[in-house]
């Protein structure tokens, strides 16, 4: 199952999540960060997206919104 958003209306709040490094990677237009506990925390995307699909798993990881 994946998600597709308008990201005009979205904010991200990155805050909670414990990162594993500082390190940010790249899928598609979305900018995401591995957490300790082995997910994907998608914390932006390409300014000029108007629209992203989420995906369900990001190389084998769940992935959710910051």
């Amino acid at each position: 199952m994946s998600v597709v958003l308008c990201f005009a209306c979205i904010s991200f709040d990155v805050q909670a999540a414990e990162w594993t490094s500082e390190k940010s990677y790249t899928y598609g237009e979305l900018t995401y960060m591995i957490t300790a506990e082995n997910t994907i925390s998608i914390t932006g995307c390409a300014e000029s997206a108007v629209t992203v699909e989420i995906p369900a798993e990001i190389n084998g990881l769940p992935a959710a919104m910051g």
